[in-house]
């Protein structure tokens, strides 16, 4: 097993001795930073410059899918925590967001190191243009640390950022079609 493997099976580990509820602010947590992360894919073409058209199209069709599907675990969580009075719910589904977003970037840079060493390339140059590249403009990882900040707001909902035009747009830019699939305008459901 790989480091990255380790680190993975240790993080889920981890996550699944905490209690369902928490498993599930988890998931949330996680699925609004892929939501994020493609729509910055769609809505920026500087993101997969380069690409090689099918990695380019899978990836496109990827994003379209995250977005498609980015409030389900949402929308269980406020189900399932219905009975939860507001303060402690949002308190947990914070809770969850902040340790998700550490130990997200915490996974993704000792990975990126290990990749980078197997390369030659784990040295202060190569990281200084990386976090350049992720952190400054237009950054995929600048983006997802404000829209990770939007999710601290009371109230917030995924599809409060209605996203599902670019996904369409995107989906129909995929010749010949991957798949076809009713991507409806979504309901934001009422807080409470």
């Amino acid at each position: 097993m790989t480091s990255s493997e380790n680190r993975a099976a240790r993080t889920i580990a981890w996550t699944k001795s905490r209690p369902p509820i928490m498993q599930l602010a988890a998931t949330c947590a996680l699925e609004h930073f892929t939501a994020v992360l493609a729509n910055a894919v769609l809505s920026n073409p500087a993101h997969l410059a380069g690409a090689d058209m099918e990695a380019h199209r899978m990836w496109r069709w990827h994003a379209v899918e995250e977005i498609e599907h980015k409030a389900v675990a949402y929308d269980t969580w406020l189900h399932a925590t219905r009975d939860i009075p507001g303060v402690k719910r949002w308190s947990l589904r914070s809770l969850a967001m902040l340790i998700a977003g550490v130990r997200f970037h915490f996974v993704i840079f000792r990975n990126t190191a290990d990749l980078l060493r197997q390369d030659g390339l784990n040295n202060m140059r190569t990281w200084i243009g990386l976090l350049a590249y992720l952190y400054g403009k237009p950054g995929a990882m600048r983006v997802l640390l404000g829209h990770m900040i939007g999710y601290f707001r009371p109230g917030f909902h995924p599809w409060q950022r209605d996203d599902s035009g670019l996904a369409r747009q995107a989906l129909a830019t995929l010749t010949p079609p991957i798949v076809t699939i009713d991507i409806e305008t979504p309901r934001i459901p009422p807080a409470g």
